[in-house]
């Protein structure tokens, strides 16, 4: 029961994924649910460190990070997130929804200048330690235009981002269930979209 959301910053996907964890929790579902940043910012954890490298290096005594090189802690962050939390909640029976996925590793590093093949070989330790777990459905959270952009950040390489994630959603798709949702117009109405997959997903599983 894991349901991921992705896309590049300033789109959405946090919103549209906490939207969607707390209908479930209102609609009384018979599982815990559990709805998570991917690979989190709770104080004390190594995806908090990994946050604090990626958005202030220098507070933390360290002058500049190559692309890659923070491709490589995003998955560090990634595997302990998955074999601390994660798993054990699925585990258990839980629904877990995600704010993120590897897909972000792969779209940012590209983006970034990291070598297609590097990256390939950092996700597939982390697809080893997803073991067999793929999700019930991954949701491309998209829009043609961004919320807001960082002060360090252009347009072009947004939509360079959205370009890529549409990309490795179609070729994730061969794998999963992948859902592109349309976040142009009210929040309820992509939040009202992802409800109405997972109903039909839960549906064809009961049956």
């Amino acid at each position: 029961m894991l349901y991921v959301f992705e896309g590049p910053d300033s789109i959405g996907k946090s919103t549209v994924s906490a939207a969607f964890a707390e209908r479930l929790r209102r609609a009384g579902t018979s599982q815990p649910v559990r709805h998570w940043s991917f690979p989190g910012r709770d104080e004390g954890t190594l995806g908090w460190a990994v946050y604090r490298l990626h958005h202030k290096p220098q507070d933390l005594g360290v002058a500049a990070l190559t692309p890659t090189s923070l491709q490589v802690l995003h998955i560090a962050a990634h595997v302990d997130a998955i074999e601390s939390r994660i798993l054990p909640a699925l585990d258990a029976g839980e629904i877990v929804v995600l704010d993120r996925f590897w897909w972000s590793t792969f779209v940012y590093g590209v983006v970034g200048g990291v070598p297609v093949e590097v990256l390939d070989a950092m996700i597939a330790v982390e697809r080893r330690a997803w073991r067999s777990v793929v999700p019930m459905v991954a949701f491309l959270v998209d829009r043609h235009e961004p919320f807001r952009l960082r002060d360090d950040e252009r347009i072009d390489d947004w939509c360079r981002l959205r370009e890529e994630y549409g990309r490795l959603a179609e070729r994730e798709a061969r794998v999963h269930r992948v859902l592109r949702v349309a976040n142009d117009g009210p929040i309820t109405a992509a939040v009202d979209a992802v409800e109405a997959e997972y109903r039909s997903r839960s549906a064809e599983r009961l049956n």
